[in-house]
């Protein structure tokens, strides 16, 4: 009797098993097929290739020394809403040369290395009247840590984010040919919990008022205000990628 009993207990047990096994494996097969068509709405990203001067493309490099100007610790945003990039930089405050590519916190002697927020760069550039004739033209950076705003004879033309990364944007209806024309950028080094890497900004009072204090989740260094390399390059009108 009770060998009969564990048997068909033994019984119940194959079948609730192999019920389990059966709704979880129809459970991935939906879960994957819905990934499948989800990611197939979404935009394939390529990689960044490096570009390379050939007979269709030039390609002008704008490293060298910038304007720089470094914001309030405590009042990072007044450039955006004061519009520093409508006019130079040094209309509006005394600025530093500062090299670019480079990390600004070695460059300098003074509390730049640790500073926490948002700083500003600028400079003049020509454009040939050349570029004007069945081309596009691209900006690209190398990298801005960790978040950047570009603008364009005071024109926004790209925001980016993830701060060891390459970007590109195209320029080609913001150029003056054959003329001067003016690229600022604001670089936000803040690191945060969504940031990679991670860090944290604490407010700590001062006699002054408050100071803000960056620190992080890792144990490594990382060049936190640095500038990659700029250029721009043409590509022809009828450019389709790669």
């Amino acid at each position: 009797m009770h060998l009969r009993i564990r048997l068909t207990c033994r019984k119940y047990e194959i079948w609730a098993l192999s019920f389990f096994s059966l709704v979880t494996g129809l459970y991935v097969l939906h879960f994957s097929i819905a990934l499948i068509l989800v990611n197939k709405e979404v935009p394939q990203t390529r990689g960044m290739l490096y570009p390379r001067e050939s007979e269709t493309r030039e390609v002008r490099s704008l490293d060298g020394i910038w304007n720089f100007v470094r914001s309030d610790q405590a009042n990072p945003t007044q450039g955006v809403r004061d519009e520093w990039y409508a006019k130079e930089l040094s209309k509006i405050r005394p600025t530093i040369p500062m090299p670019v590519p480079a990390s600004y916190n070695d460059i300098t002697t003074d509390n730049l290395r640790d500073h926490v927020g948002t700083v500003w760069y600028d400079r003049k550039f020509f454009v040939p009247r050349s570029w004007s004739k069945d081309q596009r033209i691209w900006l690209r950076f190398g990298s801005v840590h960790y978040e950047a705003y570009v603008w364009i004879n005071g024109q926004k033309v790209v925001k980016h984010e993830m701060g060891h990364l390459p970007f590109e944007a195209e320029v080609t209806d913001l150029l003056n040919y054959g003329a001067e024309n003016r690229i600022t950028v604001m670089c936000d080094n803040a690191l945060i919990q969504t940031t990679v890497p991670q860090g944290r900004i604490t407010e700590v009072p001062n006699d002054g008022g408050m100071t803000i204090v960056q620190s992080y989740t890792f144990d490594f260094l990382t060049m936190r205000e640095s500038t990659g390399a700029c250029i721009f390059t043409t590509r022809p009108v009828l450019y389709r990628g790669g």
